[in-house]
C-alpha cells in the first residue's frame, strides 16, 4: 500500500462493545479498505435493514475505526497519540446535511 506524507495511526475495534485492545492501523490502510469495499457487505446490510432498530443492532456489531488517533482504551483518557483528525457523525440530518 502506498503511504502518504500524512498517515497517522488510528485505532480499529471489532464492534461497539470492544473498548480495549484496539488494533492500530495507518489512515491510508483504513481509506484503502473503504475504497476496496472491504466493509461493503456490512454497510449494505445496515442500509437494507427495514427499521431504525434493525439498523442500530447491525451497526453495534460492525467494526469501526476512531480516526482521532491511537487509543489503548476507547475513552477520552485512553488516547495514546492524537491524529490531528476529527470525525463528525451526521446521521439523521437528512436534508439539513447540505447546511452543515
Amino acid at each position: 500500500m502506498r503511504r502518504i506524507a500524512f498517515d497517522p495511526l488510528v485505532s480499529s475495534f471489532s464492534n461497539i462493545f470492544q473498548t480495549k485492545d484496539s488494533v492500530d492501523i495507518h489512515l491510508s490502510e483504513f481509506v484503502g479498505k473503504i475504497k476496496s469495499g472491504y466493509w461493503q457487505d456490512t454497510v449494505l446490510a445496515v442500509r437494507a435493514a427495514d427499521s431504525k432498530d434493525a439498523k442500530d443492532r447491525l451497526k453495534k456489531k460492525a467494526p469501526y475505526v476512531i480516526i482521532a488517533g491511537a487509543f489503548h482504551e476507547r475513552n477520552s483518557k485512553g488516547i495514546r497519540k492524537h491524529s490531528g483528525l476529527l470525525a463528525q457523525d451526521i446521521d439523521g440530518l437528512n436534508e439539513l446535511v447540505n447546511d452543515v
